[in-house]
């Protein structure tokens, strides 16, 4: 799954507060009180669905509109991201007051949400509320703490941008949305007009601007820091100027997408700022960056409680220790029942996994059949074994551009906006290194496919957002309510799920990857307490779990710079939702049936597991859907 956060904004603060859909932008200031109560344009319901819904989603849908609206007069590309097209051709005025004019919100909101929570009698309307005033809560605490820490703001321009337009010109948007990407991308390379004659920056200087800014202000001992700085991980500003230029091509090419001619010269023009951004980069931020790759255990367990994980990182290493020995014990037992039938003498995961990495395919569009013939499968089996409704329409799967790969090098899915949707759906992209090869074999081989194609497609990912998109679920529920954990612990578990669907090959292929997801539990808090280094981890990404040297460069990555603290969320998840499961089933019986329990899930949208489980101890089950015989063809749980 790909989530957006820190694409225009690296601070935590900002990953609180935008969703998993939005990027982030700043242009005028707005209270709460005041915020527009209307819906977009060609977003929000109709009257006739409003009419059909609850009352409270009604109540709840006006709420987030609002909000929404409220935020993206500060950060337009949220708004537009969200389906708002009003904000689509606006852009961010950078400017030193952002986290000012942002923190005078959030407080606003803050006294908003727990008067209404206060006076709100439904149960339903009031769980979203609490949902929201949560989301704030958490961008108040992670703006204070790093003033407290002295964060040095660092942006990777080239790569924002692009993400930015491709969330604009991608093949499921009109072209009108397509056109708006370069009058956006023009108020970057030129600034945006804030009213009264007065012009923001160009990006890259206001950027810059503001990073010295911030800089003067933390070192400074009066200052809120007191003197305290931490600079960007120089791992993290080696890889920006590395993959830079590649990325400055891939927003030429997105440009050249929009469907118009006018963007060439403003192009030309960007390309020069980046020149001078990161000969900048490589001259005041590269010399200062840190080369300790540990950030304070402050930040990071508030970076885990953002993503859903409310525990100490000693006690989530700790965790995942103990479920890595169970989880070896059955991967060695699968690689010795694969190594079997394949007459192989080394029965060792990693060399079982090499040998069926020999069966990798090259070509892209035979890769594409290969997913495509994982997902009718998989759909089969759901059917048969009842497990959850399927949506009617199909699951999209493409290859990513050469861009988008250097951007997002591993599989992932790409979510729609709710508000105006007219069709589009979630993507299964599969990324590529070149036109003709892909970028390793971690993914690309036969026996991954089934297991990734559960995860990011079905019933994983894509039956997520599908499934919300087709029943209606609160604008909250569907997009503020998103972590780390109720997402990416569902993929995990439909991977678990679908187990019992596969070959003995693709189950060792899944368990492969489940070994990866429990690894991430423990080497990414274990990286930053002190207790391993970036070597000892990528030893054991290879050597245990089979996965090739790329992909453990690209797992450091993740954890040491780029996302740190949301790894451990995959399994934490699975683990979560293990145990809600373990709960209803005991709970109900006979009466348990798989269709009823995951589609009571799904109808939950994006609910905080902790709440899920409560509404869970209430489930039953229509009568209809008890009649179906119970599945038997679960796999074994290591207790």
């Amino acid at each position: 799954m790909r989530t957006q956060q820190g694409l225009l904004s690296l601070s935590l603060a900002t990953f609180v507060v935008i969703t998993m859909s939005a990027c982030v932008s700043i242009e005028s200031a707005d209270s709460a009180g005041s915020a527009k109560s209307s819906t977009a344009k060609k977003g929000g319901v109709s009257s006739k669905e409003k009419l059909s819904r609850p009352n409270w989603v009604n109540e709840s849908d006006v709420i987030a509109a609002r909000y929404t609206h409220s935020w993206s007069e500060l950060y337009p590309e949220m708004g537009s991201g969200m389906g708002y097209r009003e904000y689509d051709k606006l852009a961010t005025a950078v400017r030193p007051e952002l986290d000012e004019l942002s923190q005078k919100k959030n407080l606003e909101w803050k006294s908003w949400l727990a008067t209404e929570i206060a006076r709100t009698s439904d149960q339903e309307l009031r769980t979203d509320l609490e949902v929201l005033l949560e989301k704030v809560e958490l961008s108040i605490g992670s703006r204070k703490l790093e003033d407290e820490l002295g964060v040095i703001p660092f942006e990777p321009l080239t790569k924002s941008v692009f993400y930015s337009l491709l969330g604009l010109v991608n093949d499921q948007n009109s072209a009108d949305r397509k056109a708006a990407a370069v009058d956006r991308f023009h108020k970057y390379v030129f600034g945006v007009e804030m009213g009264g004659g007065v012009r923001s920056k160009p990006r890259s200087q206001a950027l810059m601007q503001l990073t010295e800014t911030k800089i003067k202000e933390y070192s400074s001992a009066k200052g809120p820091s007191r003197g305290r700085t931490l600079w960007p991980n120089r791992r993290e500003v080696e890889q920006y100027l590395k993959d830079s230029q590649g990325l400055l091509i891939g927003v030429g090419d997105l440009l050249k997408k929009s469907g118009r001619q006018d963007w060439e010269n403003d192009f030309k023009a960007f390309s020069d700022q980046v020149h001078v951004y990161d000969a900048w980069v490589k001259k005041e931020i590269l010399p200062k960056s840190r080369r300790d790759d540990r950030v304070p255990m402050k930040l990071y367990e508030y970076s885990l409680k953002a993503r859903g994980m409310d525990i100490s990182a000693k006690d989530l290493a700790a965790r995942a220790r103990v479920e890595w020995k169970k989880n070896l014990q059955e991967y060695r037992r699968l690689a010795s029942v694969v190594a079997e039938k394949h007459k192989l003498k080394d029965k060792s995961p990693a060399a079982v996994i090499l040998h069926l990495k020999r069966e990798i395919e090259s070509d892209p569009q035979k890769v594409l059949a290969a997913y495509h013939r994982a997902d009718q499968e998989l759909s089969e089996a759901i059917r048969q074994r009842d497990l959850m409704t399927l949506p009617s329409a199909p699951l999209r799967i493409r290859l990513a551009s050469k861009a988008e790969s250097l951007a997002q090098p591993v599989p992932h899915l790409n979510s729609p906006s709710f508000v105006g949707n007219t069709g589009e759906r979630p993507e299964f992209v599969v990324p590529v290194a070149d036109p003709s090869a892909l970028a390793f074999d971690d993914f690309a081989f036969a026996a991954a496919a089934k297991s990734l194609t559960a995860h990011e497609g079905r019933p994983g990912h894509d039956l997520q957002f599908s499934s919300m998109l087709d029943r209606g679920v609160s604008m909250i529920r569907a997009n503020y309510a998103f972590n780390n954990v109720n997402v990416e612990g569902w993929g995990l578990y439909a991977e678990w799920l679908m187990m019992p669907s596969m070959s003995d090959e693709e189950k060792l292929g899944s368990m492969m990857m489940r070994m990866m997801r429990n690894a991430r539990m423990f080497l990414d808090p274990e990286l930053h307490l002190g207790k391993l280094t970036p070597d000892q981890a990528k030893r054991i990404i290879v050597r245990d779990v089979g996965m090739t040297g790329v992909w453990a460069d690209l797992e450091l990555r993740r954890y040491l710079f780029e996302m740190p603290g949301q790894a451990p969320s995959y399994y934490f998840g699975l683990m979560e939702l293990l145990k809600i499961r373990d709960e209803v089933m005991k709970r109900m019986g006979d009466k348990f049936q798989e269709r009823c329990f995951h589609d009571a899930i799904l109808d939950a949208g994006l609910l905080p597991l902790g709440t899920l489980r409560k509404r869970m101890e209430s489930l039953q089950c229509p009568l209809a859907v008890r009649d179906v015989k119970p599945d038997k063809s679960m796999p074994p749980r290591q207790e």
